[in-house]
């Protein structure tokens, strides 16, 4: 496989790397300075982007790497195995920090992440299992511990998507069965009730 990088104001080619193994996934650093490529092999490339050459390596296991995302201070790279494993790493030093076991859900049946997203100061982190699941997983991304998970209290009762943090404990997700939006606070566990979204057809 190969990456082809452009300069978005002038659309032409400023460069390109070369893979040795499927890419299944790219992830851009927020200083715009790298590029993780996660490969179907394991291994997730980081690539310089001033000097298009790979500055480390991450070897995930055989199984293959499905997707990678920096987060915002740049200091951890999450990678999502087919298996649905969450590893943890440090791209200066090319380390797994941890690993944690694929999400289940309640019959402990594996949930395949849908996506990822980090709070703003990248110390909390939520998997998405998307329509799958009706909950979400949150992790503390210092120690990789579980900081939030479903209970029968807090649980959404549908498959939800879509998570967006208001601040660095409450968030808003979306309920495509229900046609609207809930809230829940990460400190007590609450869900609140659904708002409906009403659609309305332009005319």
């Amino acid at each position: 496989d190969q990456t082809q990088l452009y300069d978005l104001s002038t659309g032409e080619s400023v460069g390109s790397m070369t893979h040795t193994a499927t890419v299944n996934d790219l992830s851009l650093s927020g200083d715009a300075s790298q590029l993780a490529a996660a490969r179907a092999d394991g291994q997730v490339e980081i690539w310089d982007l001033a000097t298009s050459q790979i500055v480390a390596i991450l070897d995930t296991g055989p199984a293959g790497a499905s997707f990678a995302r920096w987060s915002p201070a740049e200091d951890r790279i999450v990678v999502i195995t087919p298996a649905s494993e969450i590893q943890f790493w440090d791209p200066s030093s090319a380390r797994r920090l941890w690993t944690v076991d694929a999400p289940t859900n309640q019959s402990g049946q594996v949930i395949r992440p849908f996506g990822l997203l980090f709070g703003s100061d990248g110390q909390r982190l939520v998997v998405d299992t998307g329509v799958q699941d009706p909950q979400l997983r949150v992790f503390d991304t210092t120690d990789g511990s579980l900081l939030y998970a479903p209970t029968e209290r807090a649980s959404f009762g549908f498959p939800v998507a879509d998570p967006f943090w208001l601040n660095e404990d409450k968030m808003i997700v979306g309920v495509p069965a229900r046609g609207g939006i809930q809230s829940f606070d990460l400190t007590t566990g609450e869900v609140g009730d659904t708002q409906i979204v009403n659609r309305k057809r332009s005319s």
